[in-house]
């Protein structure tokens, strides 16, 4: 490249950047004997190239964003659905089977018991009316979540329910057999007798002998922790442990049990051991 074209592509680089780009700082100065203004100038409008990228579509997308155009919607807006019920005692006493006098003996108590965190999302009436419409009507989250206005914890519930459990091990509250673990996903903490995954921090200022340790170990419990979940499934078939359970606790692991025996029964008989 002479200095004619050198200057006519740096005029056309600089025309470029002022007029197009919307973070990109000024154009340097130029001076025909130094090359450095130049070489800025190509780095500006790289960065500006990287700033303008965008993935490509459908990339990491759950399935229901791939399906639906802004899947998640707005944010929830609180409904003040006690307000509402309340103005009708028999609709609210076949939605709760509590009158509206003994609700508000319901608020006081657990009023007086309730140990309160922060900014609370809903009121104690909302939250224990939207308890009693659960445990009575057994609607879904779904439509709970539209009624009230809330979202529902997911898939962090599980471990805030871990961190709320007493301890786990040999001869602690919960006992627990030893040399044995239980194998959890990355949202859980990593200890005894958890055993999680590496994630992709913990494996990428590794040596190579132990990028390929880690690797293959995570390949191994994901296979491993698959088959559990698969499992599981086969035993939730059975709608007495996959819904709500309905029966004395003294009963639940005796249910299990023989449904868990079943669930191995059906998957004999599908693969044809026992036909």
């Amino acid at each position: 490249m002479n200095e004619q074209q050198r200057r006519s592509f740096m005029v056309i680089l600089m025309t470029y950047m002022r007029y197009k780009s919307l973070t990109a700082c000024p154009p340097p100065l130029f001076n025909a004997n130094d090359d450095m203004y130049f070489l800025i100038l190509l780095q500006n409008f790289r960065q500006y190239l990287i700033s303008r990228r965008r993935p490509p579509i459908l990339y990491n997308f759950s399935i229901r964003s791939r399906i639906l155009d802004n899947a998640d919607g707005d944010e929830f807006i609180v409904n003040d659905v006690y307000a509402v019920v309340i103005q009708r005692p028999y609709e609210f006493w076949i939605l709760t089977g509590e009158s509206t006098t003994s609700f508000q003996n319901i608020v006081i108590d657990v009023s007086q018991n309730l140990n309160l965190h922060g900014k609370e999302i809903t009121s104690v009436q909302n939250r224990i009316l939207l308890t009693l419409i659960w445990l009575r009507q057994y609607p879904t989250y779904t439509l709970l979540s539209m009624s009230f206005g809330i979202r529902f914890l997911g898939h962090d519930n599980d471990a805030n329910a871990y961190h709320r459990i007493g301890p786990i091990g040999p001869g602690d509250a919960l006992d627990f057999p030893p040399q044995c673990y239980i194998l959890a996903d990355s949202i859980y903490p990593n200890g005894y007798p958890l055993v999680t995954p590496f994630k992709s921090v913990e494996i990428i200022r590794q040596t190579r002998a132990e990028k390929r340790f880690r690797r293959k170990f995570n390949i191994l419990h994901r296979n491993r922790r698959v088959y559990v979940e698969h499992v599981i499934k086969e035993i939730k078939t059975f709608k007495v442990i996959g819904s709500l359970f309905r029966h004395p606790r003294w009963k639940l692991s005796s249910i299990v049990e023989l449904c868990a025996g079943l669930a191995k029964r059906r998957a004999d008989l599908l693969s044809g051991e026992l036909a």
